[in-house]
C-alpha cells in the first residue's frame, strides 16, 4: 500500500514555458523551492490504486451476494415455519372438530367462527387456537 505524502515548498504550481510554436508549448514545473518531495507519481503507485479499487469492488459484490442469499434463506425459513404452523393449526382444528363430533363441545370452551377462521376460546376468554 502506498502512503501518499504531499509535496511541500514555495510556488509549487509555477511553470516555465519552452519551445513555443503556433501549435504547442512545453511547460515545465519549476517551483521556487521544494522542502518536502512527497510521494512520486509512478506506475506502481497507480497500479496500487487500481488494485485497491478492484479489490474493494469485489468485496462489495461478495457482501451483496451473501446478504441477498441470507435474506432469501430467512424468507425461506419463515415460509417453512409459517407452513408448518398452518398445518399444525389445521390438525388441531380437525382434532377439535372430531372430538366435538363424537363427544359434543369440549367442557369449559366455546367455538367461535370469524372471517379469519375458527377459534376455540375458554370460558375465561383465553384463545387456544389463533
Amino acid at each position: 500500500m502506498t502512503e501518499w505524502k504531499v509535496r511541500e515548498g514555495l510556488e509549487l504550481n509555477r511553470f516555465e514555458k519552452d519551445q513555443e510554436t503556433a501549435r504547442a508549448v512545453l511547460l515545465s514545473n519549476v517551483p521556487r523551492a521544494v522542502t518536502k518531495a512527497g510521494t512520486p507519481f509512478s506506475i506502481q503507485n497507480m497500479n496500487n490504486i487500481e488494485r485497491g479499487i478492484f479489490d474493494a469492488h469485489n468485496l462489495i459484490a461478495a457482501e451483496e451476494h451473501n446478504r441477498t442469499a441470507a435474506i432469501q434463506e430467512i424468507r425461506d425459513d419463515y415460509n417453512d415455519v409459517q407452513s408448518q404452523f398452518e398445518a399444525y393449526v389445521f390438525l388441531v382444528r380437525y382434532l377439535i372438530q372430531l372430538i366435538e363430533s363424537i363427544n359434543g363441545p369440549i367442557p369449559g370452551t366455546r367455538s367461535l367462527i370469524t372471517d379469519s377462521g375458527d377459534y376455540l376460546i375458554t370460558d375465561n376468554g383465553d384463545f387456544l387456537i389463533t
